[in-house]
């Protein structure tokens, strides 16, 4: 729960929707916003599918 909890916190998961229509997302758009991270198509691609993979603990909607 404190990994969830640091993610939201500092903006890397977002939710888009409401209600039962609700879905958590990875936020891209925070990533790139770092100085620092890995900008080639691997990287993002790598932490897009482990992002997702953490996802799905907390929503089964995702594919």
């Amino acid at each position: 729960m404190e990994v969830w909890d640091d993610l939201w916190f500092w903006g890397f998961i977002n939710q888009r929707g409401s209600g039962l229509n609700r879905e958590f997302i990875w936020n891209e758009a925070k990533y790139w916003a770092l100085i620092e991270t890995a900008k080639d198509k691997k990287s993002i691609n790598s932490i897009r599918a482990t992002s997702l993979v953490f996802l799905k603990l907390f929503d089964n909607k995702l594919p």
